[in-house]
């Protein structure tokens, strides 16, 4: 299962505000609380029982001209990828018909 991200910050940083959003997200579950939006490795631990752990990161590319050339990259590589159908993208990025 794929999911394309992409981010201006430090890998780390990105990561770590993904995990707080997780963990989030599963105590909510958990307690059947309801949110307007679940993170979607959540979700899939919802239905998996995968944990956060069981997950691989990569990151694909860096040093963009740009914030819209980082966005562009990563819409190109949702659509690429079909991440959205066959993954845990929520949507196609900046290029919704690529």
């Amino acid at each position: 299962m794929e999911y394309i991200g992409e981010t201006k910050n430090t890998f780390r940083l990105r990561f770590h505000g993904h995990t707080q959003k997780y963990n989030d997200d599963i105590k909510r579950l958990e307690k059947n609380i309801r949110a307007r939006i679940y993170h979607p490795i959540a979700l899939h631990y919802k239905e998996t029982g995968h944990a956060l752990s069981d997950f691989g990161f990569f990151i694909l590319k860096s040093h963009f001209k740009d914030d819209w050339d980082r966005k562009c990259y990563e819409s190109f590589l949702i659509h690429k990828f079909d991440t959205v159908k066959k993954g845990l993208n929520l949507s196609c990025g900046v290029f919704p018909n690529y």
